[in-house]
């Protein structure tokens, strides 16, 4: 007899911007002078956003379980032991098949998996795929054996799947029309097509309602999830071994607020790090290819992926 585990859900999703850069930007100033204002007008309100966020975290802690023993202040060992086991991923794979398969949105997997109860295996399930809508819920299915196998279960709470598997399509196809851009680049070539890419299409999105790795690549607009899922999945499918990071950012006067951001590594087999949201917002290159010293200065990981 199984036994059921509420695993996840509709958890946060990272928001943050950050107060600090210069002007510049090279191929993408045109477009930074008119965000320039908006993220001006936005400053300004952060007190007000730094209070709904912590509202929201304490009305949505899905995540609080998968982050067990992980938080801020411990950066070099979370950027060192982060990351999603190759099992972890073919998990991932079958319930996104499964998902977009089905008729209602729900999926269970035939398959039992060793999953790691602390590990970010939760937010992969959403960053690597999932591109349009939220999973609503994830339940583990175990076998009261003490074997550590779990079945995953995932409902995308009833939405019009024909609508979504169309909407995933789309993001699939922009995602190989850039990816085929960039083909025989170098690998800081390609990042920083990506990177520009992102930062001159999508707007920062105010009403903080839009997301999704989607809403960034294909729609224009997006909290800072959208920019670091869509980056993420654009290293990615063009070769590169990326990451994706969601944790705080420290602000001057507001105090940390949830964000997310990326890492890839280069050719000289360093990680580099990248904030496309703080980029866009400061029309800089500021948060570009940082080392994990530059960047934990004001950015604190909580899941490495």
């Amino acid at each position: 007899m199984l036994d059921m585990m509420y695993a996840g859900g509709a958890g946060i999703e990272p928001q943050g911007m950050g107060t600090m850069g210069s002007a510049g930007g090279m191929g993408i100033e045109a477009t930074h002078r008119r965000k320039a204002k908006a993220f001006a007008m936005l400053a300004a309100g952060m007190a007000v956003l730094s209070s709904l966020a912590l509202a929201t975290a304490m009305l949505h802690p899905a995540y609080s379980d998968t982050l067990a023993g992980y938080g801020p202040g411990s950066p070099a060992v979370l950027y060192e032991e982060g990351g999603v086991t190759d099992v972890e991923m073919e998990m991932i794979e079958d319930v996104y098949e499964g998902v977009m398969a089905s008729q209602d949105g729900s999926y269970c997997t035939e398959a039992y998996y060793p999953l790691s109860l602390g590990g970010g295996w939760v937010r992969a399930l959403e960053t690597c795929r999932f591109y349009s809508v939220k999973p609503g819920q994830i339940q583990l299915c175990y076998d009261g054996l003490g074997s550590g196998l779990f079945r995953v279960s995932v409902s995308l709470g009833g939405p019009d799947m024909e609508a979504v598997r169309q909407k995933e399509a789309v993001y699939l196809a922009e995602v190989g029309r850039l990816v085929a851009e960039v083909e025989g680049k170098t690998a800081e070539e390609k990042v920083r097509f990506f990177h520009d890419y992102l930062v001159s299409h999508c707007e920062y999105d105010h009403s903080l309602t839009k997301s999704r790795a989607y809403d960034c690549l294909v729609g224009g607009s997006s909290v800072c999830n959208g920019y670091a899922a869509a980056f993420y999945n654009l290293c990615h499918a063009a070769g590169l071994e990326a990451g994706y990071i969601s944790g705080t950012v420290e602000i001057p006067g507001v105090g940390r607020l949830p964000h997310a951001w990326n890492r890839v590594k280069l050719e000289d087999g360093q990680w580099h790090y990248y904030d496309a949201t703080w980029n866009d917002s400061t029309c800089s290159y500021q948060y570009y290819g940082l080392t994990e010293e530059g960047i934990s200065r004001d950015h604190f990981p909580e899941t490495v992926l």
